[in-house]
C-alpha cells in the first residue's frame, strides 16, 4: 500500500514532466513562428514555461523529492 508521500511524489513528478514539455514546446514555437506578430508572445511564453519549470524543480529540492 502506498502512502501519502509516495502519491506526492508521483503528483510532483508529473507536474515537473509537463512543465518540462511545455517548457519545450514553447521553445519549438519560438525557434519556428515566422509571423513578426507572434515573436514577443513567443518569448513570453517560452519564458513562462521556463520559470514555472525551475521553480517546480527548485520546490521539489526544498522538499527533498529531486
Amino acid at each position: 500500500m502506498r502512502n501519502n508521500k509516495d502519491n506526492q511524489d508521483d503528483i510532483n513528478m508529473v507536474q515537473l514532466k509537463q512543465a518540462f514539455a511545455e517548457w519545450k514546446a514553447s521553445q519549438n514555437y519560438f525557434e519556428n513562428v515566422t509571423d513578426p506578430e507572434l515573436i514577443d508572445y513567443a518569448i513570453y511564453d517560452m519564458e513562462a514555461a521556463r520559470r514555472k519549470y525551475f521553480y517546480l524543480v527548485k520546490k521539489n529540492k526544498e522538499n527533498n523529492f529531486t
